[in-house]
């Protein structure tokens, strides 16, 4: 959303109660006004900036500047009288590799607009909401409705939404996302809060100062808010590589220059001779039909290096995965979150939310006093907070709540000391908190506890000047999804720890009824320093009684011993150890403070959507690994194939743009997509780098052999009599065009095996495209010759249009020019089948096996790195 900037200081300022709030006409006031907080800035991009985006990569950019010279090129040879030079060179089939540019831009644009669509009616659930006090009454309305002067009311859990001034109540404030400190600020009446700022502590009624632009979270570029996201080793990857490719493409554009000048200054008679004024002239760099035969030999190869749609596949497939999950009410809130979960082999869970779902409700009562005057302190103590959370929710629907106690202090709930309350008029102070805590003196309150603990309860004590009059036990709801979820986690080699602020007891005995491996395996880590944490992390797998800064150890910990951590939480409690987390993962009834940092939020709060997320990130992740594979094989053998074509007489020019349509359309197009749609969920093992290019260097190096093979043989006369445009050349570049594709399903096959029914089915649909190009349009994919579809030439597709025997491509390869069978062509490719197929799939196992072994030798030295860093 965008509005023009107010100045909010020409703006006269209403007077306001903490109580009473704006009225409603003052709101309308501030409305038209424009003094609302809604930033000038968006930060959801432009239908036109996502077409802008997919339209105007930098390879897209160097495709586009060949089409217009291919273009230029043709006015030019039409209007000079070089008619049959741009029939020959400058076909409208040159254009063809602009097909797969168009559809990767319309699919990605189209993808783009559709997922931005969709995720924000998912944020429209989600987005922060804030309670403001208007007319007298407390309303609930989205932070972007708040205008300046309104009474915002702010509780524990809360992301401050606008710069605002205490008018009562005492906050303690994380202005880590603002200043990178730590340490809670207290904040009181007169005190200013800072928007992007979290209430840790507390709760308070302040009056908004600044809103929109003029917040101290706006003036931070919105850095405040932002999700704090880990860079995607997916992407890194893949724009190393094409940072590497874009380097390549200058190299072989100047190589392929080069060696032509310098073929035609050597060999006068290399291109034959064109006719000029009515006079056959030789072809030299003095003629621009030179030129355009130098530039479409070099804009050949530049269009063979570049890998088509690499970066497109790879966001687009994130993009259908995020919508997908979407249905099942699951907002991935980064485009990349998906691929870091995919990764992740641990697994932090909070108890509350999680492996519970959030409900509680009172099991059992013990008091040391009078019913009534145990279940009157109890009701005070929860009519002291405006707040609430499950815990005093399910008090307050057994006991109920007095609104009305009068009171000398209220005492927020603290995450160190477990406890809140107040202190009466009459100085006496009433607690309510964990039992260890308040009443750790009361072998009876204690011994309650654990009797009750080893149930799976929680109990929560009542004290009086420190004295226990009374503990209610609560029971917890169990997710009924939290056992079956908890298998696919360890089945999927994901382990499992959790970590909670109730008694080791209570959570191991939850945990335990969950469904967690080695629940019994349970610590407090109440008053455990931190560096004491990495010497635990291991050995247990409950973690009870920590504060939120042993949350954020305990992650740090896990991590330093090499593993890839993924944290849930809900609370203010749980957002420093989300922060750092690999991955985050909150539920929508969560406070929008973790909301905010988040990676994933589960919109029905239903734990057991992570299983899809898990495995949707790694079938993204492993398809694109292997599609990549595709993709490269074509790059690495068009450059490779620059510089072994040196040595030959005709240099790069017996390699013709054409050659590789067959292989990048029906090949690497199909194959590649059909196969980034696998359904797969094993886990993602090793560097995506690594992984891509140890594959992709030998499939690249068997399409360089099937393309060179041809042009060996034609060297060595076994095609017949050498010369441009003779039989043998013809013969040549059909071979080529046809071994670069049996080389493409080679790769393609030994990708599929083992096969399974997606992968024969993607097979059959690959060989089907192969046929169906080469028989539809032999004379491009097959024979390599631009096309232009005037009445001559559609003449000949008619004539040759699924019709074999009347093509002149495929009749060069097997007939030689005296019309007998030509068995040299024959030989070669049944050879080449026969030897490269077998031979590529055993070198490709070799290689899977060394990638295993170089993967588990990465991870050995890892730990034993991370094990010398915490020594």
């Amino acid at each position: 959303m965008k509005k023009k900037h107010v100045n909010l200081s020409n703006l006269a300022r209403f007077s306001v109660e903490a109580d009473k709030g704006l009225s409603s006409e003052q709101v309308a006031q501030r409305h038209n006004e424009g003094a609302v907080n809604v930033a000038s800035g968006s930060i959801e991009k432009s239908n036109a900036r996502i077409i802008a985006e997919n339209a105007f990569t930098f390879f897209n950019c160097v495709l586009y500047v060949i089409a217009l010279i291919f273009a230029a090129f043709m006015i030019y040879l039409n209007v000079s009288g070089h008619e049959a030079v741009r029939q020959e060179y400058f076909g409208m089939t040159k254009f063809i590799f602009l097909i797969a540019v168009i559809m990767n831009v319309v699919i990605g644009s189209v993808q783009g607009i559709r997922s931005k669509y969709t995720l924000r009616k998912l944020r429209i659930v989600t987005e922060a909401k804030s309670v403001v006090i208007r007319g007298g009454e407390k309303v609930t309305i989205p932070s972007r409705d708040i205008v300046l002067d309104d009474v915002v009311f702010l509780a524990q859990g809360d992301q401050i939404p606008v710069d605002l001034t205490v008018l009562e109540g005492e906050v303690s404030v994380d202005e880590s996302l603002l200043t990178g400190e730590a340490d809670l600020v207290k904040k009181k009446a007169g005190d200013t809060l800072y928007s992007g700022s979290v209430v840790f502590v507390g709760s308070c009624r302040a009056k908004t100062e600044k809103v929109g632009d003029d917040t101290y979270a706006s003036q931070l570029s919105n850095k405040v808010k932002s999700l704090q996201g880990h860079k995607s080793e997916l992407m890194v990857s893949i724009y190393r590589i094409i940072n590497v490719l874009s380097i390549l493409l200058l190299i072989i554009v100047a190589v392929v220059i080069g060696t032509l000048i310098y073929k035609i200054n050597v060999h006068p008679d290399l291109l034959g001779t064109v006719e000029v004024n009515g006079v056959e002239v030789q072809q030299d760099l003095t003629q621009a039909t030179t030129w355009a035969r130098l530039f479409v030999t070099t804009a050949s190869f530049a269009i063979g290096v570049i890998p088509t749609g690499l970066v497109l596949i790879t966001s687009v497939t994130l993009a259908v995965s995020i919508v997908s999950l979407s249905k099942q009410q699951t907002l991935i809130q980064e485009l990349y979150s998906l691929e870091n979960l995919s990764r992740v082999n641990v697994i932090c869970l909070d108890k509350t939310g999680t492996l519970t779902d959030g409900t509680m409700s009172v099991d059992d009562t013990k008091t040391f006093v009078s019913k009534e005057e145990f279940e009157g302190v109890l009701r005070n103590i929860l009519g002291c907070f405006e707040s609430t959370n499950m815990t005093s929710k399910a008090l307050q629907d057994h006991f109920g709540r007095n609104d009305k106690v009068e009171y000398k202090e209220t005492i927020p709930f603290s995450s160190a000391k477990k406890c809140s309350g107040y202190v009466s008029k009459e100085g006496v102070t009433y607690l309510m908190g964990a039992p260890e805590y308040i009443a750790k003196d009361s072998k009876e309150s204690i011994d309650y506890s654990n009797a009750k603990a080893a149930e799976g309860r929680r109990v929560i004590a009542i004290t009086k000047d420190g004295k226990p009059i009374g503990l209610v036990a609560l029971e917890d709801g169990i997710r009924t999804s939290a056992k079956e979820t908890l298998t696919f986690f360890y089945e999927n080699g994901v382990d499992v720890r959790i970590i909670s602020g109730d008694n080791p007891i209570t959570v191991s005995r939850i945990a335990a009824m969950a469904g967690v491996h080695d629940a019994d395996k349970a610590i407090s880590l109440e008053g455990m320093p931190l560096e004491e944490i990495p010497n635990i992390v291991e050995k247990y797998v409950v973690f009870a009684r920590v504060s939120p800064e042993q949350k954020q150890a305990l992650v740090e910990a896990l991590q330093a011993n090499g593993k890839k951590v993924a944290m849930t939480g809900d609370g203010v409690n749980d957002i420093l150890a989300l922060r750092k987390a690999n991955a985050s993962i909150t539920f929508n009834n969560a406070t929008d403070a973790a909301k905010s940092c988040s990676d994933v939020v589960l919109l029905d709060n239903d734990f057991s959507h992570l299983k899809a997320v898990v495995g949707e990130g790694r079938r993204v992740v492993n398809n694109i690994e292997r599609t990549a594979i595709f993709f490269l094989m074509k790059t690495i053998a068009v450059a490779t194939l620059a510089f072994m074509l040196i040595p030959f007489k005709e240099g790069q020019m017996v390699y013709s743009l054409e050659n590789v349509y067959l292989l990048e359309t029906a090949i690497i197009g199909t194959g590649g997509f059909l196969l980034s749609l696998e359904p797969t969920k094993a886990p993602i093992r090793g560097k995506f780098g690594r992984n891509v290019l140890a594959r992709a260097i030998p499939s690249g190096v068997l399409v360089f052999m099937g393309a060179m093979l041809p042009v060996l043989m034609y060297k060595l006369g076994a095609l017949g009599e050498q010369g441009v445009g003779s039989y043998a050349m013809a013969t040549m570049t059909s071979m080529i065009s046809m071994m670069t594709a049996l080389s493409g399903l080679t790769v393609v096959i030994a990708q599929c095996i083992p096969f399974n029914k997606f992968r024969t089915i993607c097979v059959s649909l690959v060989v089907g495209n192969v046929l169906l190009f080469a028989l539809a349009l032999p004379r491009v994919f097959i024979g390599a010759k631009s096309l232009s579809f005037d009445k001559e030439n559609l003449e000949i597709i008619l004539h040759e249009i699924f019709q074999p025997w009347n093509t002149e491509a495929l009749r060069v390869v097997f007939v030689d020019q005296a019309d007998k069978f030509n068995v040299w062509p024959v030989v070669v490719m049944t050879s080449f089948v026969v030897i490269m197929i077998p031979t590529y799939y055993f070198i490709i196992r070799l290689i899977n096996k060394w990638l295993e072994k170089k993967n588990a030798e990465d991870k050995e030295k890892e730990l034993a790195a991370l094990g010398e860093k915490t020594k």
